[in-house]
């Protein structure tokens, strides 16, 4: 099975690549993309347009040429997807396997995110699929958000690392991480686990996999 991934962050490559060794999905082939230009593009439009539309199904239909599915890496490209024309191969949002994995397990949910600017598309995305009593809460890690964006790495982990285990240790059942990026946190956490995107992600390409065949 062919995968190609649309990036728009250089960072999340490496943690889907060692997330499929993690899974041991050996069958697989992987090509990678990177378009930080549609995100940067589809930030200073404030939000997408006929025109970023037109550009991102034009990217989507030239990786489908070469590939068995897509995965989407990017929520703010993930957004648009299913408003595009139908494509040759599936696209796959990485949030939404994650989303759907996460409030799929009972109990209190604690979804960390990034800036505050993303919190209301999470909370939407989360609520989307659990219509139960049970609690969702996001919280955003603003200063987290910051180390990443200054390339203070070992900051930016250290401060996801120290917010799981505060999650947990505040009454979480689960804990996701709704960015790609955040994932490498989870070697520092010691005790119960979060759920990530690219674990999640290709958990869900491998039960397509196993569905297409």
């Amino acid at each position: 099975m062919q995968i190609s991934f649309l990036h728009t962050i250089a960072a999340n490559q490496p943690l889907f690549d060692q997330a499929a060794c993690d899974l041991s999905i050996l069958n697989a082939r992987f090509s990678h993309l990177h378009r930080p230009d549609l995100r940067e593009a589809v930030a200073a439009a404030g939000g997408f347009n006929d025109n970023l539309r037109s550009q991102l199904h034009e990217c989507l239909q030239i990786m489908a040429a070469n590939a068995d599915a897509i995965m989407v890496t990017c929520a703010t490209l993930g957004a648009a997807i299913d408003e595009l024309d139908e494509l040759p191969v599936p696209v796959l949002r990485s949030d939404i396997a994650l989303a759907r994995a996460a409030t799929a397990e009972h109990g209190k949910l604690t979804v960390l995110c990034g800036p505050e600017s993303a919190v209301a598309s999470v909370q939407a995305l989360y609520h989307g699929y659990r219509k139960g009593v049970e609690g969702i809460t996001v919280t955003p890690l603003p200063e987290v958000w910051a180390f990443f964006t200054e390339g203070n790495f070992d900051a930016c982990n250290a401060g996801i690392a120290a917010a799981i285990s505060q999650a947990y240790a505040s009454g979480a059942d689960v804990v996701a991480l709704a960015h790609p990026w955040m994932a490498s946190a989870s070697t520092l956490v010691k005790g119960r686990q979060p759920f990530d995107i690219p674990h999640e992600a290709l958990k869900a390409l491998i039960s397509l996999y196993a569905q297409a065949t």
